[in-house]
């Protein structure tokens, strides 16, 4: 059998082809520590990447964004799973995707200092 990297060698599995870009970038980021990555936007509106990120958020009990939809809410509404991720990807192509503003605040640690956390506004 031919492996395409060590890990699926040692697990034996088939990898996603999510896997082998991320596997490639982060040997791109050590083997060139300065290289600015201009066209990761490209990357994270792929079709593969949203089902897998999709897939990964639901099996992990993810919790819902700052729009406020759940996993239920979603799969239970008359889109289906398709369209709702194809809808994503063309805000994200197109640019006309809007995140949410997200407030700084800062919570004490033990030691004395400040901790930054990002909380949504909604």
């Amino acid at each position: 059998m031919i492996y395409k990297s060590t890990t699926e060698r040692i697990t034996g599995k088939q990898l996603s082809k999510l896997f082998y870009l991320r596997e490639k970038l982060g040997q791109k980021a050590k083997k060139e520590p300065k290289f600015k990555f201009y066209s990761l936007y490209g990357h994270v509106s792929r079709q593969d990447v949203l089902e897998e990120a999709w897939k990964r958020c639901k099996r992990k009990g993810g919790s819902p964004g700052v729009d406020g939809l759940t996993f239920k809410v979603i799969e239970s509404s008359s889109v289906d799973l398709a369209n709702f991720l194809q809808e994503i990807k063309q805000s994200l192509v197109e640019k006309t995707y809007k995140p949410m503003p997200v407030k700084r605040v800062y919570i004490p640690k033990p030691n004395g200092k400040l901790r930054p956390l990002g909380d949504s506004m909604y």
